[in-house]
């Protein structure tokens, strides 16, 4: 059996499973993240907590093809900074990708970096015009993401699609029906 594995990169991010051979959702889970208590102080004066992704937990998620002997695919994301952009967060979200890069290298996968507008595009997930400001047009992405899933998918993965956070699922399962869709066409 050959496995693709989509992740969607960050601390909102997913791990989804795709049957390469029948286009299968098998899994999806959300990035594995604990919290540590910061430095930086809040307008109230509380303390910020920061994000980790717990490395041991999605090494263990990673695994799950390699202990079933299974040809696997990664597909995620290639993120890069923009102007404009929070420094730190782009630093971390870039530390992330080549963390979890060097991870599925080492276990052996093949991976593919793709553009979000790629696999976006392909399922056709374009903001319309008339919704203006970066925020709005976030939303807005996220939204159609978690509702395409919804109708890419079987039912009974449908409820893993609800939440207005879980557009990290719905991009990981996207990008993996991306690839299978795309090896699909290729000859």
């Amino acid at each position: 059996m050959k496995t693709i594995v989509g992740i969607d990169v960050g601390l909102g991010g997913a791990v989804a499973y795709l049957d390469a051979d029948e286009g299968e959702l098998l899994a999806v889970f959300d990035m594995p993240v604990y919290y540590t208590q910061g430095t930086a102080k809040t307008k109230t004066g509380k303390l910020r907590s920061k994000g980790h992704i717990d490395l041991d937990k999605l090494l263990y998620m990673l695994e799950i093809p390699k202990v079933h002997f299974e040809d696997t695919l990664v597909i995620m994301e290639d993120v890069h900074t923009f102007p404009g952009q929070g420094i730190v967060s782009m630093g971390t979200l870039l530390e992330q990708k080549g963390i979890i890069l060097g991870m599925c290298k080492v276990l052996g996968y093949d991976v593919q970096l793709i553009s979000p507008k790629t696999w976006q595009n392909h399922f056709e997930l374009k903001c319309p015009k008339e919704i203006k400001g970066k925020d709005a047009r976030k939303r807005w992405l996220k939204m159609a993401s978690r509702h395409i899933a919804t109708l890419r998918f079987p039912q009974e993965w449908g409820d893993k699609f609800i939440d207005s956070d879980a557009h990290g699922r719905s991009d990981a399962c996207l990008m993996a029906q991306y690839a299978y869709e795309m090896q699909e066409n290729t000859p």
